[in-house]
């Protein structure tokens, strides 16, 4: 039986918030973000997305988001969602390497799956890198499942080849 994680309630997500004195807020990407959101993007993966990627996400109707620092309005974070019928694909997500491992990327996540089974989805997919140990252990105590490897998936800056581990996370 596969464990369905609970989204955060406001009391966990204030007291996340107030570890680090950041709060944060979310709201729909814009085309006018890309620029901001592929300096992130660039910064913590080694093949980023194209600034283009982020346009046509936003332009094509994806569910695109930004999680952004309540004062200054810089973004924090964001994800990109594709819906088809009632399964959602997780496309991308990131956040600020600065904002690692203060909860942050639970929030984000928390707001993915709140946002999946807003929009009526009974599954939310994945692809992860083995090598990526932190979200991919974030994911597992989430309750996603390994359903599939997509091998040689991700190219490297070495140009060597990484696989994917598929997840899924009934919703």
């Amino acid at each position: 039986m596969q464990a369905k994680h609970a989204i955060a309630t406001y009391k966990e997500t204030a007291d996340m918030m107030s570890r680090s004195d950041i709060p944060m807020l979310f709201r729909q990407m814009r085309t006018g973000d890309a620029a901001e959101i592929h300096a992130i993007e660039t910064r913590i993966f080694p093949f980023p997305w194209s600034e283009a990627g982020f346009v046509n996400s936003v332009t094509w109707g994806y569910n695109c988001q930004v999680m952004c620092e309540e004062n200054s309005g810089r973004i924090a974070g964001y994800f990109i969602l594709m819906t088809s019928i009632d399964e959602a694909h997780l496309m991308t997500i990131g956040l600020r390497a600065n904002l690692h491992g203060m909860g942050y990327g639970r929030m984000l996540l928390d707001r993915v799956i709140l946002t999946a089974r807003e929009h009526g989805m009974v599954s939310l997919l994945l692809e992860v890198r083995p090598s990526n140990t932190g979200p991919l252990e974030m994911y597992r105590k989430y309750g996603f499942s390994q359903i599939g490897i997509r091998k040689n998936y991700y190219v490297d800056v070495d140009n060597t080849r990484e696989d994917a581990i598929v997840m899924r996370l009934t919703l």
